[in-house]
């Protein structure tokens, strides 16, 4: 029914003004074609003019005349409307904002455990470094030890069975000198040739046993390396994000983040952002500028509601 009365209206509407069309066209057809060329061609040319504005003027007034009844129902439903919608919008506006404090203390707590736990799982893993190490090292230097004793052991007994045998080698030539009554002086340079020959072998052989203990202390603290347990990796236990938050009637709540920022001192903000310019300042933050000299930039979250009814 009210489709019907308002096609009518319509209709009623355009008869109405169905009066200026054919003045219209012809008005206008005369407007486009005229030629001023002299004083009557111009009085004519403002004629068609003073007319056509007297026509707008007119069909304007008959325009607000025919939709004021329109124009004031709008009004009315708008005003209706607005009485509904805008305390709405201020509890959407309330029930983001404290639902979003919410889900952003959730997150800090998250994070919060999350640092926690990797603290820990660092300290753990220090410990277990540092106990590997240690079971490394004691291996090594028991090793190391081993080696030089035996070497030492080893030495000791070459060296008690060279002093036989040089003891045995003096006494042989002692006697081959007394039987062939050789002079003091000559038993005395055989004896400093044989005293300096000794000391000559005793620095070879104790700059060898310097490098065979080297070599065998390498040797056995590579060998504790490559037995030694290694520490095991620990790793941090994952706290999931937070999800979105559905409700039984169809509505979610999630929070979207983005980078804001504020010009706090323009004075030092870089000749790059100047005058200064937003758009490069917001572009460059989305291309992960963190620090412009002048320009505080934070990370915005905000709460949005998404109905899926």
């Amino acid at each position: 029914m009210e489709l019907v009365i308002i096609n009518k209206e319509i209709e009623v509407a355009k008869t109405e003004f169905g009066a200026y069309v054919e003045e219209t066209q012809r008005l206008c057809s005369d407007a486009l074609e005229i030629t001023v060329t002299n004083d009557e061609s111009a009085q004519y040319a403002i004629t068609l003019g003073g007319a056509a504005k007297a026509i707008v003027k007119d069909v304007e007034a008959r325009r607000k005349k025919t939709i004021a009844n329109a124009t004031a129902f709008i009004d009315e439903i708008n005003s209706l409307c607005k009485t509904i919608t805008e305390p709405l919008k201020q509890a959407e506006a309330a029930t983001k904002k404290k639902a979003g404090d919410y889900q952003i203390a959730v997150e800090a707590e998250r994070l919060r455990q999350a640092d926690l736990l990797r603290k820990a799982a660092k300290e753990l893993q220090d410990k277990l470094d540092s106990e590997a190490k240690e079971a490394r090292d004691k291996a090594a230097k028991e090793g190391r030890e081993k080696a030089e004793e035996e070497i030492r052991l080893r030495r000791e007994k070459e060296v008690a069975e060279e002093a036989i045998r040089l003891k045995a080698e003096t006494n042989r030539r002692q006697m081959i000198a007394f039987e062939n009554e050789t002079p003091e002086e000559e038993l005395a340079a055989e004896a400093k040739r044989l005293a300096a020959e000794k000391a000559i072998a005793d620095a070879a052989k104790a700059k060898a046993l310097e490098a065979e203990i080297a070599a065998a202390c390498k040797a056995a603290e590579e060998t504790a390396n490559a037995a030694a347990l290694k520490a095991p990796i620990v790793l941090a236990p994952v706290i999931a994000p937070a999800q979105p938050v559905r409700t039984a009637s169809g509505i979610t709540s999630y929070q979207v983040k983005s980078w804001k920022f504020d010009i706090v001192n323009a004075a030092i903000v870089p000749p790059d952002f100047q005058s200064p310019d937003e758009k490069k300042i917001k572009d460059s933050i989305d291309a992960g500028i963190r620090y412009i000299p002048g320009v505080n930039i934070y990370e915005h979250t905000e709460t949005r509601f998404r109905n899926s009814r």
